[in-house]
């Protein structure tokens, strides 16, 4: 390989690493900037996974059937609640 080719992997590697720290920084500061403190992430996952729970059963699958004659078969796994698989 030549040395043009692996001075330019290497320039690209450091860019990617340098906008993924710039955005993780940037993304903190904007939080917290929103917030004005840090988050309570384990209070805020609990209220999402209460609030997507309590939508699942209020949405029906209307178009499944549908779509199972389109494509002609379909396989899907969720989990429910309990953590056993349907």
């Amino acid at each position: 390989m030549s040395r043009l080719y692996l001075r330019l992997l290497l320039w690209f590697c450091i860019a990617n690493v340098l906008t993924l720290l710039i955005s993780v920084f940037l993304t903190e500061r904007l939080t917290r900037h929103a917030y004005g403190v840090e988050p309570d992430w384990p209070a805020l996952a609990a209220q999402a996974g209460r609030r997507s729970s309590s939508l699942k059963h209020k949405c029906p699958a209307i178009s499944w059937p549908s779509l199972q004659g389109k494509w002609g078969h379909s396989t899907a796994f969720t989990s429910s609640p309990s953590g056993s698989r349907v």
